[in-house]
C-alpha cells in the first residue's frame, strides 16, 4: 500500500481535531474583537500540516531514507507551504501593528518582551529535552569535545540564527529539533520591524534600525536561504488590504470567497514539486489575503475547536518532533517501527495527533500561558529600570 496516500492525512487532521473537540473546554479563548479571528482559526491547521509531513518522512527515515523530500507534492507541501503560510501570519500581525501605529502608538520594548516570552520559555525546554535525548542516545559520552558541544548547543539556544548543528555528532539531531529552523526566521522579520516601520513613514529608535540591518546582514553572512522570507512579503500585503478600505473585505466574506481561498490551497499542495517558489508564494498569498479579510473556509476557521487548535498551534510546531521521535525512537524502536506497513505506520501516527493534542493542550496552561501572562510586567520592570538609568546623575571623577 502506498505510504504516501492522501486519505492517511485526511484520517491524522480528523483523529487531532476530534481529540481537540473533546478537549476544548480545557483552553479558555480570548475575545476576537480587533483580532484577526479567521487567522486564529487557521494557524492549528497549519501546524497540524507541519506534523503529517514529518510523519510522512520519518517513514522513510526509518528505513535508511534521508529526513527531507518524499515524492509527494501533497506531502512535502503540507510542511513547506504551511510555514510559507506561518511566516505570511507573523507579516500581518506586526505589520499591522505599524500601520496602525498612527492612532496606536507602538511601544517597542512591550513588543520584543512579548516575543521573548511568546517564543523563548517553551523552545528553551524544548532544546533541552533534545539535548538530554541526544546525551541518552550517545550514552552520556562526548563524541566532539566539550567546547564543541557548548558551541552547538548555544547555536541552538539563538533560535538556529547561528545555526543548528548536529549535536555531540549525532545524526539525529535534526529530526528531534528540525522544525525550529523556521523561527530564525522569524526573529530575523521582528528585528526588521523597526526599519520597516521607518519605510512606512513611522517613527522607530535609531538603535533598533541600526539593529535590524544589521541582522540583516547577518542573515546574508551566514547564508540563511532567502526564498522563504518572501512569505513575509505576503502577510505585509494581507495587512495592507485587512486595515485598508479596499473594499475587499466584502468579498472575503462570501462563499465565492471560500471556494477561490480552498482552491488556492489545493493548487499550492498539489500543483507544485519546488516549495518556496514565487509561483507558489502568490497563490498562498491570494488564499492568506482572503483569510486576513475574513474568510472563514465555509465557517471551518471560525469553529471554536479550530481556535483552540489555533491556541495550542506553537506547542504543537515545537513538540511534535520530539513526540514522533519518541514514540518511533524510544518507544517502539527503530527497528521495530521500520518492519511497519504502511498502515499500521499510520495507525501509530493518528493515535499520535490525539497524544499531541493533549500534550500541547498542557503546554500551552503550564509554560505559554504564564508567561504571556508577564508581558507587562517584564515591559513596566524594564521601563523602570531605563527611567532610573537615565534619571541617574554622572559620576564625577575623584
Amino acid at each position: 500500500m502506498n505510504p504516501l496516500n492522501p486519505l492517511y492525512a485526511i484520517a491524522t487532521l480528523v483523529s487531532a481535531f476530534a481529540a481537540a473537540y473533546c478537549l476544548r473546554n480545557r483552553v479558555a479563548l480570548g475575545d476576537v474583537a480587533g483580532r484577526f479571528s479567521s487567522i486564529d482559526g487557521l494557524r492549528g491547521y497549519l501546524a497540524l500540516g507541519v506534523f503529517v509531513h514529518h510523519a510522512a518522512i520519518w517513514f522513510f527515515y526509518l528505513r535508511g531514507g534521508a529526513f527531507g523530500e518524499m515524492p509527494s507534492n501533497l506531502y512535502n507541501n503540507l510542511g513547506k507551504a504551511s510555514v510559507s503560510v506561518f511566516f505570511m501570519i507573523t507579516g500581518l500581525l506586526f505589520y499591522a501593528k505599524i500601520l496602525e501605529s498612527d492612532s496606536k502608538p507602538l511601544v517597542w520594548t512591550r513588543l520584543f518582551v512579548s516575543r521573548l516570552l511568546r517564543l523563548g520559555p517553551l523552545y528553551v525546554v524544548t532544546v533541552l529535552v533534545g539535548v538530554v535525548v541526544i546525551a541518552y542516545l550517545s550514552g552520556f559520552h562526548l563524541n566532539v569535545s566539550a567546547k564543541k558541544v557548548v558551541q552547538e548547543i548555544v547555536q541552538w539556544g539563538s533560535f538556529t540564527m547561528l545555526g543548528s548543528p548536529d549535536i555531540n555528532g549525532h545524526s539525529d539531531t535534526q529530526p528531534l529539533l528540525g522544525p525550529t529552523w523556521s523561527l530564525r526566521y522569524e526573529w530575523f522579520f521582528y528585528l526588521l520591524l523597526p526599519t520597516f516601520a521607518v519605510i512606512s513613514g513611522r517613527r522607530a529608535p535609531l538603535m533598533l534600525v541600526l539593529i535590524g540591518l544589521g541582522t540583516c546582514a547577518l542573515a546574508l553572512l551566514l547564508k540563511h536561504p532567502l526564498m522563504p522570507a518572501l512569505s513575509f512579503v505576503g502577510g505585509i500585503v494581507a495587512a495592507k488590504l485587512a486595515t485598508g478600505g479596499y473594499g475587499v473585505k466584502r468579498f472575503a466574506v462570501t462563499p465565492t470567497a471560500s471556494a477561490i481561498v480552498l482552491a488556492c490551497f489545493a493548487y499550492a499542495l498539489l500543483g507544485f514539486a519546488a516549495p518556496f517558489t514565487l509561483a507558489q508564494g502568490v497563490v498562498l498569498t491570494v488564499a492568506f489575503c482572503l483569510i486576513a479579510c475574513g474568510n472563514t473556509l465555509f465557517g471551518i476557521l471560525g469553529w471554536k475547536t479550530s481556535r483552540v487548535l489555533g491556541e495550542i498551534t506553537y506547542s504543537m510546531y515545537l513538540l511534535h518532533s520530539l513526540l514522533l521521535f519518541g514514540v518511533f525512537q524510544l518507544l517502539i524502536g527503530p527497528a521495530q517501527s521500520a518492519d511497519f506497513a504502511p498502515f499500521t505506520h499510520w495507525l501509530v501516527v493518528i493515535a499520535s495527533a490525539q497524544l499531541l493534542v493533549a500534550v500541547s493542550i498542557i503546554s500551552f496552561l503550564l509554560i505559554e500561558s504564564p508567561s504571556m501572562r508577564r508581558v507587562d510586567d517584564v515591559t513596566r520592570w524594564l521601563s523602570a529600570r531605563g527611567n532610573r538609568n537615565r534619571d541617574r546623575p554622572p559620576s564625577v571623577p575623584a
